[in-house]
């Protein structure tokens, strides 16, 4: 015999640890992120610095330009797709 349609089904209870495991993923994740984030600033500021020779500025450029590339990379994947509208 199958259950009527009017009984709501139940969702299975999550449990407290597993809730504590994902707070925390999330946690270490944004951490990561400014990390890279704090990183690229700290390039960007650099490549400024008119004491450096200018190959050392342009890496340090490239290399911020990268990593603010990848921070964004992770920040799309991170954010759920939208939906289009019809």
């Amino acid at each position: 015999m199958q259950p009527s349609s009017s009984t709501p089904q139940q969702r299975p209870r999550v449990r407290w640890y597993w809730r504590a495991l994902v707070i925390k993923v999330w946690l270490a994740g944004c951490l990561l992120f400014l990390v890279l984030a704090g990183a690229s600033v700290t390039l960007f500021v650099s490549s400024a610095e008119a004491s450096l020779p200018l190959m050392q500025r342009l890496f340090a450029f490239a290399g911020a330009t990268l990593i603010l590339l990848l921070c964004l990379h992770i920040l799309r994947m991170a954010l759920p797709a939208r939906q289009a509208q019809r």
